[in-house]
């Protein structure tokens, strides 16, 4: 399983697949810390948000997590 990401790829909370759920990146590699997604929180585009279904494949081992602009 590839845990690494591009080194532009900021450390946060990034939405998953499951709706209303968020799982933390911290830079190098997804933890296992999930939370309920922060109500009325704006995403910046192209700020290291990633679609639900990049973050889920990232997640298993098909990605190599987060991709920023």
């Amino acid at each position: 399983m590839c845990d690494s990401a591009p080194a532009a790829a900021k450390a946060g909370w990034y939405p998953t697949p499951v709706h209303g759920r968020e799982r933390y990146w911290d830079g190098v590699r997804w933890t296992e810390m999930f939370r309920q997604a922060q109500a009325g929180a704006p995403r910046p585009i192209g700020e290291g948000v990633t679609s639900a279904a990049s973050t889920w494949a990232s997640s298993r081992g098909l990605g190599s997590g987060p991709v920023s602009d």
